[in-house]
């Protein structure tokens, strides 16, 4: 393992590890969310099948779908930090790397970790597959990145912006999730935006664990040193956590299926509908096997 010299990555100063850094994100992503909840709501008078069915909702429903919006975006941004900044030691390997680009691997895991407080806090219910995803990814970005500040090993900093990917690739998942409950579509097509993201989750987090593992059996070879605290503790507490976090993403991933299993369905249940109204006595009186497998979805699936 290669460090580098941890007064030049840590900074009191940067602009990008303020202390209160943190607190004013989360104050600013609660009042985007507020702004974009009025703005929809706003647009009411309108009149548009959108927007009608977004204040028909619940008020968790509705905190749901907010959610989505700001994930999106806080995601996509958390996601360019971390290619910029990881250039050097994810994709050339390398164990050198300049301070700028620290910083924004910093910011990168920074901003995950905010939304994902944000989003705890924000939202009226969650379910426990995606409370434990969060709580996972908060306590391995935190300790990862206590290790390297600690160590210099930038083995560590290239483990947590592994990591990182569980949480900023999941773009396609809120833009199924949020077509869904808004009925932005034709069920068809929502249920191929379910089926790609659950497709693209389960290939980059397969992918994303198995690098990871790779680095882990790298990082722990050696006791020996100031620091050989961490590599101990790393040794024994990695595996589960790592396991852990594929875990609830596979479970994700089973969730996006279905639903996009549910919304196939939909379609179908729709087109039977219509066959039904133009061959009169002889097609009301067929089976609908579709309805029976979209109820037994509803049962099973949490929406969000």
């Amino acid at each position: 393992m290669t460090n580098i010299p941890v007064a030049q990555a840590y900074d009191l100063y940067s602009p990008y590890q303020y202390p209160w850094m943190a607190f004013n994100c989360f104050i600013l992503l609660w009042i985007t969310s507020s702004a974009i909840c009025f703005c929809i709501q706003g647009k009411y008078k309108k009149g548009t099948k959108t927007i009608e069915t977004f204040t028909s909702l619940d008020e968790a429903k509705k905190r749901n779908v907010v959610t989505y919006v700001v994930l999106f975006f806080g995601t996509a941004f958390a996601f360019f930090a971390q290619i910029y900044g990881g250039v050097d030691i994810l994709f050339k390997m390398d164990d050198i790397t300049t301070p700028d680009r620290v910083d924004w691997m910093i910011l990168s895991i920074a901003s995950i970790m905010v939304l994902y407080v944000w989003e705890i806090v924000y939202r009226l219910t969650i379910g426990w597959a995606l409370l434990v995803h969060h709580v996972i990814t908060l306590l391995l970005c935190q300790l990862i990145t206590a290790a390297f500040f600690d160590t210099g090993e930038i083995v560590f900093l290239r483990v947590a912006l592994l990591f990182g990917f569980h949480a900023t690739t999941e773009q396609l998942s809120f833009v199924a999730l949020f077509v869904y409950r808004l009925q932005v579509c034709d069920p068809k097509y929502n249920g191929f935006l379910f089926f790609a993201a659950a497709g693209q989750a389960f290939l980059l987090k397969s992918i994303v664990t198995v690098i990871s593992l790779w680095q882990y059996s790298e990082a722990v070879q050696d006791h020996r040193g100031e620091f050989a605290g961490w590599v101990r503790f790393w040794r024994y507490a990695f595996v589960p956590f790592l396991l852990a976090l594929y875990g609830a993403q596979i479970y994700a991933c089973r969730i996006l299926y279905l639903l996009g299993c549910r919304c196939r369905n939909r379609s179908k249940d729709h087109k039977l509908t219509v066959d039904e109204e133009e061959g009169g006595d002889d097609a009301t009186n067929e089976e609908n096997p579709t309805g029976r497998q979209s109820a037994n979805l509803n049962s099973d699936v949490s929406m969000d």
